[in-house]
């Protein structure tokens, strides 16, 4: 973006090899959208605890052809360890990716993943596993994450997602690294809107995924009427499943504060009733102060996690 001055040849002497100066006003890094441009940078350093690795992707329910999205897949301590050559992985699979590992610019945020589960594995609080963050589409991300009509303004595009996930996340992941292929083994995660689809895919492939984590279910989805009519067509409930909800989190609207707990309570009483899943199979945490923000989904995560992946049995038998 900037042109050289003309150099006059005739007034430099024989072998003379012509000298221009000028003076850079700024670097590239101090531009105001560095941190963001950086942050979305696919060669850039994950700053995370424990190991994390890369895995590209291709495509996306709101991605254009040719488009790829990076997954960033935490490892459990010891999965490198020579002993471990042979063991495989329960696996959870967590949408909103960018924020589950990484507080990015412009969220306020994230939700400690890493950091949680090694801390929990390492303590011998949750059987290690491993955590596959996936990133949403950006301005796509509602569309992703909308399983039905019900914002006009949305395209529901929530069912080529999953189509998505089954066809190229998951495939992906399983010819990466160790992971059981058993459904008791396999989760899915999100928090609002990615929390609708967590409850989704689980519902509509219940022989894919056996373990839920769903944070703040979005209220508008989990009140209408589709929402109902698909809960109603579960033919097989999950393994294990928590539900996490704040009190507040709409802020002050006391009104739809109480209609959001109320959303969530309906799909873990939906477990419990009709699915027959009982104390040992699903928890409902209702957390009173909580907001809808990834502060309030990494306080809950410790809990979430083990719940789902309970330490294996220890004891001298019988």
């Amino acid at each position: 973006n900037r042109r050289l001055p003309k150099v006059d040849v005739s007034k430099l002497s024989p072998g003379e090899q012509p000298r221009i100066e000028f003076e850079v006003p700024a670097w590239g890094d101090q531009r105001p959208d560095y941190q963001a441009r950086a942050a979305s940078d696919p060669y850039r350093s994950v700053q995370a605890t424990g190991t994390v690795r890369r895995l590209q992707v291709s495509g996306g329910a709101a991605t254009g052809a040719g488009e790829t999205r990076d997954l960033f897949v935490w490892l459990p301590p010891g999965y490198d360890d020579a002993k471990n050559a042979q063991v495989s992985y329960p696996v959870l699979y967590l949408l909103d990716g960018q924020n589950v590992f990484e507080n990015h610019p412009g969220i306020p945020a994230e939700w400690k993943a890493d950091e949680t589960a090694q801390q929990l594995v390492t303590s011998g609080a949750m059987s290690p596993a491993i955590i596959v963050a996936v990133p949403h589409a950006g301005p796509g991300r509602n569309s992703e994450y909308m399983p039905f009509n019900v914002i006009e303004s949305i395209p529901a595009r929530g069912e080529e997602h999953a189509a998505w996930m089954l066809r190229e996340v998951m495939p992906r992941v399983e010819r990466a690294f160790r992971v059981s292929d058993r459904r008791e083994d396999t989760g899915i995660g999100g928090a609002s809107l990615g929390g609708v689809m967590a409850v989704y895919l689980a519902a509509k492939h219940p022989h894919e995924f056996g373990i839920v984590l769903a944070e703040s279910i979005a209220g508008r989805v989990a009140e209408s009427p589709e929402w109902s009519s698909m809960l109603d067509s579960v033919q097989q409930w999950p393994a294990r499943a928590y539900i996490g909800v704040g009190g507040k989190e709409t802020g002050d609207n006391a009104e739809r504060n109480a209609a959001y707990v109320a959303a969530n309570r309906a799909v873990h009483d939906r477990y419990r009733d009709v699915g027959k899943m009982g104390p040992d199979r699903l928890l409902l945490i209702v957390q009173e102060n909580a907001a809808h923000n990834e502060e309030a989904w990494a306080a809950r995560l410790p809990q979430a996690l083990t719940f789902l992946f309970p330490p294996p049995m220890t004891g001298s038998g019988k």
